[in-house]
């Protein structure tokens, strides 16, 4: 069998490459270490707040000029937390 690539729509066989692949550069040092990810606390704790605004939005306790952005989310994170990162 084989798979199609995606730039030249031909088939390439398994264990082969397409001509014109290359890379993401983004993924060049994937496995290498040294890369953030993100906490499983502050995954949790985003998650909730999002919940609760959307719990908010439908039940009407606020409008949506009021709804906190992401951005704001893991500022409010990072002022009570630290860093929404975790060391790898």
């Amino acid at each position: 069998m084989g798979r199609v690539c995606s730039l030249t729509g031909e088939t390439v066989e398994c264990g082969f490459l397409c001509e014109g692949w290359e890379m993401h550069p983004k993924l060049q040092n994937a496995g290498r270490g040294g890369g953030k990810v993100k906490s499983i606390k502050y995954l949790n704790y985003y998650w909730e707040r999002w919940l609760k605004q959307q719990e908010d939005l439908m039940t009407k306790r606020i409008t949506a000029d009021e709804i906190v952005s992401a951005a704001d989310i893991r500022k409010e994170f990072n002022e009570l937390y630290g860093s929404i990162f975790m060391e790898v």
